[in-house]
C-alpha cells in the first residue's frame, strides 16, 4: 500500500510538473508568436484573453463531468489537448489560426487542472491532504522557474516550430504517465449528491469566503504581474526587472510545501490571514522600489510568498470542507476565481494608476490586502466569541 501511494503521487507531480510547465511555456510564447507572425501588440492580448475566457467557461463543464464520470478521463483529456495543440501553433500563420489553437488548448487547462489537484487528495493519506498539495504545488511553481526560460532557450537556438512540438511531446509522456497509473476517485459518485447543483446550494456558506479570497489574493498577484515591470524600468533603469518574478517563484517554492504542512496543524483561517498580511506588505514594500533593487527582490519573494501559499490554503480548505463527490466542480470554480481576479486587476488599476501612479496604488492595495486580512480575524473571533475554528 506504501509504495502504490509513493508510485501513484510520484507519477501524478512527474505529470504535473510537465502540464504545469507546457502551460506556462505556452503562455509566455504565444504572444511573443502572434508578434512574430506579424500580429499587433493588441491581437496579442487578445489571444491571452480568449484563452482565459475559453477556460473559464469550460470549467463550468469539466468540472461537474469530472465529479460524475471520475477523474482520470477528464485529466487525460486535457493532457491530450496540450499534446495536439503544441504542434498545431507550430502550423499555424495567420492570427485567427493562433486565437482558434488556443481557444481549444483552454480545453486542457479546463480539464487538467481541478482534476489532478483532486487527485492529489484523493490520494493524500488521511489528514495529510494540505501536505499533499503544498508539495503538488512546488512543483506548480518549479515549473514557472524552469519552463519559460528553457522554452525561450529553444526558440533561439531552433525556432517556434521546434520549440512548440516539443511542448506538445513533453504533455504526451504526462498523458502515458497518467495513462499509466491508477487513478484515485471513484466515478459517477456524483449521482445522488446532485453534482455542481448541490455545490452552490449546500456549500455555498464554504464556497463564498474561498471564493472572496481567491478574489482578493489574485487582485494582488494581478496587480504585480501587470504593473510592477513597467515601474521598475521607470523607476530603475538598467536593473534585471526578470529578477522580480524569480523572487516571487522562489517565494512560492518556499512557502507552498510550509503552508501546506501547516494547514494540516493550524487553523487554516488565521494561517490564509497571515498570508494575506505577507501579500500586502510585499504590495506596500514594493512602492519602495525607487529606493533600491534589494527592496524589490525582498517585495518580490513577500509577494510569491504571501500569494502562492494562501491558494495552497485555500485548496486545503476547498478539500477539508466539500465533499469529495463535488470537489472537482469546487476546485474548477475557485480556479475561475483566480483567472477572473487576475483578468480584472489590469483594467481594475489601470485607472487608479494613470491617476495616482503605481507606488500610491501598490502601497494603498497591499494597505488594504493587510486590512482586510485584520477585519476578516476580528470578525470571525467576535462571530465565534473566542472560540471555535476560524
Amino acid at each position: 500500500m506504501i509504495v502504490a501511494g509513493i508510485w501513484q503521487a510520484s507519477v501524478l507531480f512527474a505529470a504535473g510538473f510537465l502540464l504545469y510547465g507546457c502551460n506556462n511555456a505556452f503562455m509566455v510564447l504565444s504572444p511573443v508568436l502572434v508578434l512574430d507572425l506579424g500580429g499587433s501588440v493588441v491581437e496579442a492580448g487578445v489571444q491571452g484573453t480568449a484563452f482565459v475566457a475559453a477556460a473559464v467557461g469550460l470549467r463550468f463543464l469539466f468540472g461537474p463531468l469530472s465529479d460524475r464520470r471520475g477523474l482520470k478521463p477528464v485529466m487525460l483529456s486535457g493532457a491530450l489537448a496540450y499534446v495536439v495543440t503544441g504542434p498545431l501553433l507550430a502550423l499555424c500563420a495567420e492570427f485567427w489560426q493562433v486565437l482558434l489553437v488556443r481557444c481549444a488548448q483552454a480545453a486542457g487547462l479546463a480539464a487538467y487542472f481541478p482534476a489532478a489537484t483532486a487527485a492529489v487528495v484523493a490520494a493524500a493519506p488521511a489528514g495529510r491532504a494540505g501536505s499533499m498539495l503544498g508539495l503538488y504545488r512546488l512543483v506548480s511553481s518549479a515549473s514557472l522557474m524552469v519552463a519559460p526560460a528553457a522554452a525561450f532557450f529553444v526558440v533561439d537556438a531552433s525556432g517556434f516550430g521546434t520549440c512548440l512540438t516539443l511542448l506538445g511531446g513533453c504533455a504526451a509522456v504526462a498523458f502515458g504517465l497518467v495513462l499509466a497509473v491508477r487513478i484515485p476517485g471513484g466515478a459517477g459518485a456524483s449521482a445522488a449528491g446532485g453534482g455542481a447543483r448541490r455545490l452552490f446550494v449546500g456549500d455555498a456558506p464554504a464556497m463564498a469566503p474561498v471564493l472572496g479570497a481567491t478574489l482578493l489574493a489574485a487582485l494582488g498577484y494581478g496587480l504585480l504581474g501587470t504593473y510592477a515591470a513597467p515601474f521598475i524600468e521607470a523607476s530603475l533603469p538598467g536593473a534585471p526587472t526578470g529578477m522580480l518574478f524569480t523572487f516571487v517563484g522562489a517565494g512560492g517554492v518556499v512557502s507552498n510545501p510550509l503552508v501546506g504542512w501547516a494547514s494540516d496543524r493550524m487553523r487554516q483561517g488565521r494561517l490564509f490571514a497571515a498570508l494575506l498580511v505577507c501579500l500586502g506588505a510585499g504590495l506596500v514594500l514594493l512602492a519602495a522600489a525607487p529606493r533600491g533593487f534589494e527592496l524589490t527582490l525582498c517585495a518580490g519573494f513577500l509577494v510569491g510568498f504571501g500569494y502562492f501559499g494562501s491558494m495552497t490554503c485555500v485548496l486545503s480548505i476547498v478539500a477539508a470542507r466539500v465533499a469529495e463527490e463535488r470537489r472537482v466542480s469546487a476546485l474548477a470554480l475557485q480556479q475561475n476565481g483566480i483567472d477572473v481576479g487576475i483578468a480584472c486587476a489590469g483594467a481594475a488599476f489601470g485607472l487608479a494608476v494613470e491617476a495616482a501612479g503605481s507606488a500610491a496604488v501598490f502601497a494603498a492595495w497591499g494597505a488594504a490586502t493587510v486590512a482586510c486580512a485584520m477585519v476578516a480575524v476580528a470578525w470571525r473571533a467576535v462571530r465565534s466569541g473566542g472560540k471555535g475554528r476560524p
